[in-house]
């Protein structure tokens, strides 16, 4: 054991004596070979050359003369001559009475010079436009596809007012929950439904509560997300949403819904967000109520739409989702209080606040909650008083008050 462990030793120790040395003599070679040549003037140049001392040499009218040279005055053999002038016969002449073997290089030009940068310039901005049509091509999401599914939790408890606009959409949750219940009794579920009304009237948190109540996937896009100016590139994106979502079902929302469903012909001279309109219809068209998937759109502006989206088979179903009444606005302010667990004052009265907020959506009140707390927070209050909600909505009303 000794004895190998000794032997392994020695080898390794030689090994490494070999590399070395071998190592060390390739170093100095490439030392040698690598090292600036040795700059010579023209006239000691051309003694050397009669005196055949030089091997070869490598002409570049107008700039230089690189020579390679066996003399021992010579550090590495290799030697420079600034040449600058445009004539090489001389130079030439010499060589061959010398019997020196000369090689030409084309000089480099200040034009060549130009045509390089004007090349770089070119590839470079080629490179660009490349660039941006890729990233154009494949869309925000990566690839052709938008939209990621994701698991709502949402629920109908945490939407006031609208009940009208709720008990509509608690039937579709049904409809994902248990679709064989009406497919047995011969009944086609809603294949979609386009909610319509004002900004700020919780149209998406009810398309989520929709999903968070069926425990089904969540598919969330922007009718402004889908399209775009290169040929094809909507229809990919709306191919692919569509069929990600028939292999494992749930909801589609899609917002904005005006931006994608205008009416067709709108735009003469650009077409593409027809293409992308017309995929939607054929997607729509093409899945059945076994999939469980239910196309949800939003819009403030439902007259904008293609008719051949609202007819019977796409949006079945037309739910309005207005501005909430005072009763309504009084749940909504409860709500977002309990939720954001702002304290209050005892004269804080929500039911006259609430009548005196007319006009005034779900996200309207819940700036007015926050305004609300952000003024206590100001005075440094430990509760919101009740000048604090009247200030809040003075500057929601009014503007924020001038000195």
């Amino acid at each position: 054991m000794k004895l190998n462990a000794r032997l392994t030793i020695a080898i390794a120790v030689s090994l490494s004596i070999i590399l070395a040395v071998t190592g060390s003599w390739f170093w100095r070679r490439h030392r040698a070979a690598t090292a600036p040549p040795v700059t010579l003037t023209y006239s000691t140049f051309t003694t050397a050359l009669d005196a055949g001392q030089v091997d070869s040499i490598a002409l570049t009218p107008g700039k230089e003369i690189l020579g390679w040279s066996s003399a021992s005055r010579i550090p590495g053999g290799r030697f420079r001559v600034v040449y600058s002038a445009p004539d090489v016969q001389s130079v030439l002449t010499r060589a061959e009475r010398a019997h020196v073997p000369m090689t030409f290089s084309a000089p480099v030009t200040p034009g060549m010079t130009m045509d390089y940068i004007n090349l770089a310039i070119s590839l470079a901005v080629l490179g660009g436009l490349v660039f941006f049509v890729v990233r154009q091509a494949r869309g925000p999401s990566g690839g052709a596809e938008v939209g990621n599914a994701e698991r709502s939790g949402n629920t109908f408890a945490q939407v006031a007012g609208n009940e009208g606009a709720v008990s509509e959409l608690k039937e579709i949750v049904e409809f994902l929950r248990a679709p064989t219940k009406f497919a047995r009794l011969g009944a086609r579920t809603p294949k979609g439904v386009l909610m319509f009304g004002p900004p700020g009237t919780g149209k998406t948190l009810m398309a989520r509560s929709v999903a968070g109540e069926a425990g089904v996937p969540f598919w969330s896009i922007s009718g402004s997300e889908v399209t775009g100016f290169l040929i094809g590139t909507g229809v990919a994106r709306i191919r692919a949403l569509f069929r990600k979502a028939r292999k494992r079902g749930g909801v589609i929302f899609i917002d904005e819904i005006d931006a994608l469903g205008g009416r067709r012909g709108r735009n003469q001279s650009h077409n593409e967000d027809d293409r992308t309109l017309n995929q939607l219809l054929v997607e729509m068209d093409g899945f059945a109520p076994s999939d469980g998937v239910v196309v949800i759109g939003a819009t403030n502006r439902p007259d904008d739409l293609d008719p051949a989206l609202l007819r019977a088979g796409r949006f079945d179903r037309m739910v309005s989702v207005g501005l909430p009444t005072a009763r309504e606005r009084e749940a909504i302010l409860r709500l977002h209080v309990t939720d954001r667990r702002v304290p209050m004052e005892a004269d804080v009265d929500l039911h006259r606040l609430a009548r005196l907020m007319p006009q005034s959506s779900g996200a309207d009140l819940a700036r007015l909650i926050n305004e609300s707390a952000i003024a206590a927070g100001r005075r440094e209050a430990a509760r919101v008083a009740w000048k604090d909600v009247e200030m809040a909505r003075d500057r929601l009303l009014l503007g924020k008050e001038r000195s």
